[in-house]
């Protein structure tokens, strides 16, 4: 269970802050940009793909959300550092 939510978090963040998918998230920002959002729904189809119950769906979503939304606050803050020290 643990692989699965670290997985589907790192789906997320591959989504919602990579140049790879900028144009994917200019179609709807709302929700694309926002790990929190996006995650949750992520976390809905990967209790469907894993067979969960619909109970369980809505305890497992949530989940990967958070796991998402913590990646990437931790993301922008070694941004941040990195810019401080002359990187990218």
């Amino acid at each position: 269970m643990l692989l699965a939510v670290l997985g589907l978090a790192s789906a997320t963040l591959i989504v919602t802050e990579s140049l790879l998918f900028a144009r994917v998230r200019a179609l709807w920002p709302a929700l694309l940009g926002c790990p929190l959002c996006l995650g949750f729904w992520v976390g809905i189809g990967g209790a469907a793909a894993h067979g969960l119950p619909v109970v369980q769906a809505f305890e497992f979503a949530p989940l990967v959300g958070a796991t998402a939304l913590t990646g990437a606050a931790l993301w922008s803050a070694l941004g941040a550092v990195a810019a401080r020290r002359g990187g990218t």
